[in-house]
């Protein structure tokens, strides 16, 4: 992780390096987990280290969460990172695209050294950074397996933990998730009767269409 961590203490790639101290990511590499949140708050940035504030609190709850379907599991042994690697300031507002984009190649060397089996995405800007335009509300708690850096790997969509903090509805729904995780993906999808498109938009976040012609001509095909 040498060079991941020259280039990234160098970084002044967006505005956010001049909030503070960089807050790279922490555990061992490789490792089978990897957990990927949004961006550092004051409190991690002052330390230097992911989850270490009150997020990092209500992550270590919600960890104990995760033994009911993964076994036992150590903070230790997980490697725990962010998407933005910077305070992004005051009332912790969520990343800017550009703050994002010039994070990513940080984020792609982490993945390609730590290697993890599987990557546990906290919240919206986590989630899209690995799947770009998929709905957490329709997502979170399931198991995707997915094709990322050039290997099969299972990615879970969570709600950050500090959701359940601001949004005290979320915070069953954030325990169920964390206690039932299953590692067997959700890689294909019953399809029930559907009477129109406007209704399957409705169901599915994505969907694929596979046009077959009898020619490349659009003049003349049919």
């Amino acid at each position: 992780m040498i060079h991941y961590l020259t280039d990234l203490l160098a970084c002044q790639g967006c505005d956010l390096h001049l909030n503070g101290f960089v807050v790279p990511g922490r555990g061992p590499v490789p490792a089978q987990i990897m957990i990927i949140g949004e961006a550092p708050g004051f409190d991690e940035s002052i330390a230097g280290v992911p989850f270490a504030g009150k997020s990092g609190k209500e992550l270590d709850k919600l960890m104990k969460l995760l033994e009911s379907s993964l076994g036992k599991i150590d903070r230790e042994d997980i490697y725990i990172t962010n998407v933005v690697k910077h305070w992004p300031g005051v009332g912790n507002p969520t990343p800017k695209v550009k703050q994002i984009r010039a994070c990513s190649k940080f984020l792609e060397m982490e993945i390609d050294q730590v290697n993890p089996d599987i990557i546990i995405t906290l919240g919206k800007t986590a989630l899209n950074s690995i799947c770009p335009k998929t709905d957490l509300s329709v997502w979170h708690g399931k198991t995707m397996s997915l094709e990322i850096r050039g290997r099969e790997r299972y990615v879970i969509p969570m709600y950050h933990p500090p959701d359940g903090i601001y949004n005290p509805q979320l915070t069953p729904v954030i325990k169920k998730d964390f206690s039932s995780i299953s590692l067997t993906p959700l890689t294909h999808v019953q399809l029930q009767p559907i009477r129109d498109i406007s209704e399957l938009s409705h169901r599915f976040p994505e969907i694929t269409v596979d046009l077959e012609t009898s020619s490349l001509d659009t003049e003349t095909c049919s």
